[in-house]
């Protein structure tokens, strides 16, 4: 009877998070501590403070939910999330590893980007009702139209993006 019934609960808390995620409220949410997390991150490099460890797991950590904010993003503004917003994601990522001025300088630009956007977004994903077939629709009408090669996350095998 367990073994029937676990499977059961934990498709259905599945289902549930995903209905959850795609409510326009969910999705503002996640937009705003998405941006949250990348003005502090550049605040951080501002004013030079040292993180243990370094910044780059904050930033793989930032960089993975850019990459989950595809839906939502796509779905609200399709054109703006794959001329902009995802090609200078990549060019930070690019840059992380390498130079960490460059870094600094592509991660300025990155949070440039968003600072108002974010909020616009929020409203466009309400307004043009996203469920969650929209968001899949958006998704893949907008990588078919702006077709090119998606790196890899430094660091991390393929397996496990």
């Amino acid at each position: 009877m367990r073994s029937i019934l676990l499977p059961l609960v934990v498709l259905w808390s599945f289902t549930l998070s995903a209905q959850s995620y795609f409510s326009s409220n969910a999705a503002a949410q996640k937009l705003q501590s998405h941006q949250t997390k990348l003005s502090e991150l550049h605040l951080k490099l501002l004013s030079r403070e040292r993180a243990k460890g370094g910044f780059e797991s904050q930033w793989k950590k930032i960089y993975q939910e850019a990459l989950g904010l595809e839906g939502v993003l796509a779905c609200a503004d399709s054109e703006w999330y794959y001329t902009q917003y995802e090609p200078q994601v990549y060019r930070t990522q690019g840059a992380s590893v390498s130079d960490p001025e460059a870094f600094f300088n592509e991660l300025t630009r990155l949070v440039a980007l968003t600072s108002y956007k974010y909020e616009a977004i929020a409203a466009a994903y309400e307004r043009n009702g996203c469920a969650s077939e929209g968001v899949r629709q958006a998704v893949h009408a907008g990588r078919k139209a702006h077709e090119r090669l998606r790196p890899a996350l430094k660091g991390i095998s393929e397996g496990n993006r």
